[in-house]
């Protein structure tokens, strides 16, 4: 299943992916809900074989690093995307509740997340300047590491409420393979 934010292009497996939805783009429940101020959303949501029920939000910062920059180092973007999972699980209650569309979804959904057998997980996807801790030799990908970790737990201590499986995951990741999915940028969108 292909779904797009912004310039961005998610490729999803099907044999591994499934439940997946664009939950902030034309979901009818989430437009109940976001008529209460303040409120926002994740990306998508869904289901992988291994990672479980995932909540991704997505933000793209490539050619915006400076404006972006304060927003990661004060931890703003972290809790945004707290407030994000946050809302959509509210919402997930709510529709599993009143849908007139969705209802069997949001049941399937909310069961399973709130079986503690089942693996819930977070993703930030997160893309930054190519050129951005992205070096070549020992050092910068040292830097690299550390500054991701320092990422996932700013991430991780918004979330505990409800799980401690937190990713921040890009398209320049080696490891993406294990997510079942390809991004790519549409290039008639890109600046």
């Amino acid at each position: 299943m292909e779904l797009q934010e912004g310039e961005l292009i998610f490729s999803f497996d099907d044999t591994h992916w499934s439940d997946l939805i664009n939950f902030d783009q034309g979901n009818v429940d989430y437009s109940k809900i976001e008529k209460l101020n303040g409120t926002k959303a994740v990306d998508f949501l869904g289901s992988h074989s291994q990672f479980g029920y995932c909540f991704i939000e997505v933000k793209n910062f490539r050619y915006h690093r400076i404006e972006n920059r304060k927003r990661i180092d004060s931890g703003d973007l972290f809790l945004e995307v707290g407030q994000k999972v946050r809302d959509a699980t509210a919402c997930l209650v709510g529709g599993s509740r009143n849908s007139t569309h969705l209802k069997g979804y949001w049941q399937r959904v909310l069961s399973h997340i709130s079986n503690q057998d089942q693996a819930l997980t977070v993703v930030l996807w997160l893309e930054e300047n190519p050129n951005i801790f992205f070096g070549r030799n020992e050092v910068q990908e040292k830097r690299k590491k550390f500054t991701r970790n320092v990422k996932t737990n700013a991430l991780k201590a918004q979330l505990g409420w409800l799980t401690s499986r937190v990713f921040i995951l890009s398209s320049r990741d080696s490891n993406l393979n294990q997510w079942d999915l390809q991004v790519s940028f549409n290039t008639s969108l890109a600046h």
